[in-house]
């Protein structure tokens, strides 16, 4: 029996390992995934698996074949919104700093935006989805303005306001640990002072933006910097 179990476990072993160099999916349709829907209960065990790889490879300059193992996991995996998360923060803001040419930058930076939105669509409610998108938007206004060329940005909305409406969206969908949430309210915050003080924005806009305003001041526990920054930003 014991030989029986042994030479199962190592049949496994040897799927999972030969599985893991396959071919990663070739499109975005995470939940079918054929070669994936395969493997059954073995799908969790072998995500893990491929994760571990990805976590050793986390600092190597080999972006791309990172890429192919994260798409593997989300294919195994598709119930994991933290993965989405976890993922696409990587090709967003570690992958870019490892790429070896522009266009390898560029193609993490595409592929962090996609995860994303698969994980979007696949765990619409999911808080910290909406705050790596959010975070890298505001990232990239500041240091890297060329790649919000890459963002899937809404038609006729700017990289602030898009931050915005992803940000309110988190505040709304709940996030999973106090200090998520606090950085959310903190970034909410930030980006509603921005533009109540742009005089640019056309009044209804601006008149969204100050109700959200009033819905922040009303948080429990709001820090006071942040509360006197919020009503002297409403005074203005």
């Amino acid at each position: 029996m014991r030989a029986r179990t042994l030479g199962f476990a190592l049949a496994c072993l040897a799927f999972a390992s030969a599985w893991a160099v396959l071919p990663a999916p070739a499109v975005v349709a995470i939940p079918g995934a054929s070669a994936a829907a395969l493997l059954g209960p073995l799908r969790p065990w072998i995500a893990t698996v491929v994760r571990l790889r990805f976590e050793a490879r986390r600092r190597d300059s080999t972006v791309l074949g990172q890429l192919a193992d994260a798409w593997r996991v989300l294919a195994l995996v598709p119930e994991s919104a933290t993965d989405f998360a976890t993922f696409g923060g990587w090709f967003l803001f570690d992958a870019p700093a490892l790429s070896r040419s522009m266009a390898e930058r560029a193609e993490c930076v595409r592929a962090g935006f996609e995860i994303l939105a698969s994980g979007r669509e696949l765990h619409p409610r999911h808080a910290r989805i909406d705050l790596v998108e959010a975070a890298a938007v505001l990232n990239y206004l500041r240091v890297s303005p060329e790649r919000l060329a890459l963002a899937p940005l809404p038609v006729r909305t700017d990289p602030l306001g898009h931050a915005f409406e992803l940000l309110r969206r988190a505040l709304r969908h709940g996030a999973e640990a106090p200090l998520e949430r606090a950085l959310i309210v903190s970034e909410l915050a930030a980006v509603i002072e921005a533009l109540l003080r742009d005089d640019s924005r056309p009044a209804g806009s601006r008149a969204a933006v100050g109700a959200a305003a009033d819905e922040l001041l009303a948080e429990p526990g709001l820090p006071e910097l942040l509360r006197a920054a919020l009503v002297a930003a409403r005074r203005a």
